[in-house]
């Protein structure tokens, strides 16, 4: 599937089990947002945009979108007081360690080859607990998030080296899972995309609807909305260059 697609689920998975179990503050809205976020887009960190001539660049534009929605939840959290940054800063060397493990492992998979070790439980699991050092409770709606994106891939056709996802990679068994129900830029991408985002908005309902501080929805608001809208214009882009290869390719 497609990046866009991939965060579009992380965050409608982690949202929706924040609104099932969280504890209805708008901190935690965000938090899991952010971290279903980032757990859908981590899993193809090892995605190269190809930018000679046709361009594919969604793995690009999808991680600045991540980074933006970051950006957007710490200045949200400042502004509104939310306790996320300040217990992150409160757990001193111990967050800063979780963020410079959590750094230099997403540097080291970007070298692996496509969905091996990056679409396995033991990426999620290293990973997860590098995410939960920096604020534990983020932990489990990352691993929603990182857990989804492999899901989805699942019902991909094979990648170009000719294998499935190996779930329990180095460890292999035969050519690993691929379904072949859909491809990564196809109908059934765009589809599985609308259903995410439709989730995600259902989710964030759920959530409010559940909320504990009624007086200030603002931060919600600004995080839902940006993603709605950030992964539009992603997903526009993506399918303009998909249309520009297919055309070079006389379809």
């Amino acid at each position: 599937m497609m990046g866009y697609t991939h965060v579009a689920w992380g965050a409608a998975g982690a949202v929706s089990l924040a609104a099932l179990g969280g504890d209805g503050t708008p901190g935690t809205y965000v938090m899991a947002a952010l971290a279903g976020g980032i757990g859908g887009a981590a899993v193809d960190i090892e995605v190269k945009d190809q930018l000679s001539n046709p361009k594919v660049t969604d793995a690009g534009r999808t991680r600045l979108a991540v980074l933006g929605l970051i950006g957007l939840g710490a200045l949200s959290d400042w502004i509104f007081k939310l306790g996320v940054l300040s217990e992150i800063i409160n757990s001193g060397y111990v967050a800063l360690g979780g963020v410079i493990s959590f750094l230099v492992f997403m540097a080291i998979c970007h070298f692996t080859p496509h969905r091996t070790f990056t679409h396995s439980l033991f990426f999620i699991i290293i990973s997860g607990f590098c995410i939960g050092a920096v604020y534990p409770d983020a932990a489990v709606y990352y691993a929603i998030g990182a857990l989804l994106h492999v899901i989805l891939d699942l019902f991909n056709h094979k990648v170009i080296e000719g294998h499935g996802v190996w779930l329990l990679y180095p460890i292999k068994f035969g050519d690993g899972i691929a379904l072949k129900l859909c491809k990564a830029g196809g109908t059934g991408n765009k589809v599985l995309y609308f259903i995410g985002l439709a989730l995600f908005a259902l989710g964030t309902v759920m959530y409010l609807y559940m909320y504990k501080d009624n007086g200030n929805i603002t931060a919600p608001i600004i995080i839902a909305i940006y993603l709605i809208v950030v992964l539009h214009f992603v997903r526009r882009k993506s399918e303009r260059e998909l249309r520009h290869i297919a055309h070079m390719h006389g379809h």
